[in-house]
């Protein structure tokens, strides 16, 4: 926990409103859209990142920080089990069964089932195979495994993942061969990482 309240890792689903375009998903047997799971998911996503922004808010006030890390982590947890019991039923909620918004919804709260590492690499390859039927966008699986490396002490692949320490911003770990990462992230869907930082600046007001 002190981890968390000495630095933030900043919400970093910016870009999948702009990716998740209203294309056809193409899987071979389509599932029925699930309005009911579609509102429950984009309300767990709205609660989700209500209470991170209340953490940045909050970055003079320690104690007011370390409260709300221990609300992100108990969310966090409770997010991650509802997200185990919906995989298991439904395998990923994609496209066809959530639409674009509500598979988003449902990749931020992965995103953030830190606490549960194998869960997340399970999601990771669920992930993978729903990009390759259009039920999610590619860029999904380049911000989880982005997280992932971080947590195993790897270098990024696409640079999604930034900290803010207080005064600066930064990539939470190095990006494995800098030089070439906007290739990279172009062949995902991602802007240029100049572009990428420029749009976390301006959003959440960092110097």
């Amino acid at each position: 926990m002190r981890n968390l309240v000495g630095k933030l890792v900043l919400i970093v689903w910016l870009a999948l409103p702009v990716m998740a375009q209203n294309q056809p998903a193409t899987t071979p047997t389509q599932p029925q859209v699930n309005p009911a799971l579609r509102t429950e998911l984009l309300q767990r996503e709205v609660e989700d990142q209500a209470i991170r922004k209340q953490f940045v808010v909050a970055q003079n006030n320690e104690q007011r920080r370390a409260e709300i890390a221990q609300q992100i982590a108990d969310s966090d947890l409770q997010n991650t089990a509802r997200l185990k019991e919906i995989v298991q039923q439904y395998g990923w909620p994609g496209r066809s069964l959530v639409d674009s918004d509500g598979a988003k919804a449902a990749f931020t709260l992965v995103q953030h089932a830190d606490q549960d590492l194998a869960f997340q690499k399970q999601c990771l390859a669920l992930i993978e195979q729903a990009a390759l039927h259009n039920e999610v966008p590619k860029v999904a699986a380049a911000y989880l495994t982005d997280r992932l490396r971080i947590k195993e002490g790897k270098h990024q692949i696409y640079g999604t993942q930034y900290t803010f320490d207080g005064s600066k911003l930064f990539p939470t770990t190095p990006i494995e061969d800098a030089a070439t990462v906007d290739e990279r992230r172009k062949e995902v869907g991602l802007a240029p990482l100049s572009e990428y930082e420029r749009r976390l600046h301006e959003i959440y007001k960092l110097p």
